[in-house]
């Protein structure tokens, strides 16, 4: 067999130089087109689904949250290993998907299973960002300088008011991480810690008995009487008018509530 193609090499000389000469050039062209990376990505197909629950310990979440997920993903289409990790207001769980499996075909798939998952009040429940994990994951934090000094505090930043962990936590939201997702490469920025702002309404069960109201009752109210209504329009000449109710409670009206 080699002899028969050494010879047929040696007949057709022109040819074999010509198909030489046009490999090397094919060969050169994809050389310089092909992609060069440092850290291929060679990950396989993945989606997270990143729940939010917090102020429960890790028990109750892996109880009330994780398996649940887990539960509801078995079914999913072209899945090949399921994980997660959970701790405090936090469960990730992770799939990973068989080769050539299409992302957004995964996320889809996923996502179409998270509504069948009843997760208790107060969860938050979403997509990571399509992302690969071969990316690079930067973790900082906001501090305030007049509490906990850092390295990086000036000397007018230790001068400023003590902030709340409210404040910081509109500070991340509001600006840093609009500034943060506006930059180039970055897939999603993801916070967690502080509080939320929250008005604690205190019940005397004994009135409540009295008047014949339940809990339940009173959450109503405060809900049905907080909360702004649009009235359309009123149409002036040229002009269009909108109409809307304001019916955001202030702190000191919330006693007010029948």
């Amino acid at each position: 067999m080699i002899e028969r193609i050494v010879a047929f090499a040696l007949r057709q000389r022109i040819v074999i130089l010509v198909a030489t000469a046009l490999l090397v050039l094919v060969g050169t062209e994809s050389v310089r087109r092909i992609p060069i990376e440092a850290y291929p990505d060679v990950a396989d197909t993945w989606v997270q689904i990143i729940v939010q629950w917090p102020g429960h310990a890790p028990e109750e979440v892996e109880r009330q949250i994780t398996v649940p997920t887990e539960r509801a993903m078995g079914g999913v289409a072209q899945k090949r290993v399921v994980r997660s990790t959970t701790v405090a207001g936090l469960s990730v769980v992770t799939m990973l998907f068989e080769d050539g499996t299409d992302t957004f075909f995964a996320r889809q798939q996923v996502n179409e299973r998270l509504g069948s998952v009843d997760f208790p009040d107060g969860a938050h429940a979403s997509l990571g960002p399509v992302a690969s994990p071969i990316g690079e994951i930067l973790r900082y934090r906001l501090v305030d300088c007049a509490v906990t000094p850092a390295v990086q505090c000036s000397d007018e930043d230790r001068a400023q008011p003590p902030k709340s962990l409210s404040d910081l936590k509109d500070l991340e939201e509001l600006v840093v991480e609009r500034e943060l997702t506006a930059v180039p490469g970055i897939a999603d920025v993801v916070s967690f810690g502080g509080t939320i702002r929250e008005y604690q309404v205190f019940v005397d069960p004994v009135k409540l008995a009295a008047y014949g109201l339940t809990f339940v009752d009173v959450e109503n109210a405060l809900r049905s009487a907080n909360g702004n209504a649009g009235g359309g329009a009123i149409t002036v000449g040229p002009q269009s008018l909108n109409v809307r109710g304001v019916g955001l409670l202030h702190p000191d009206q919330i006693g007010e509530v029948a």
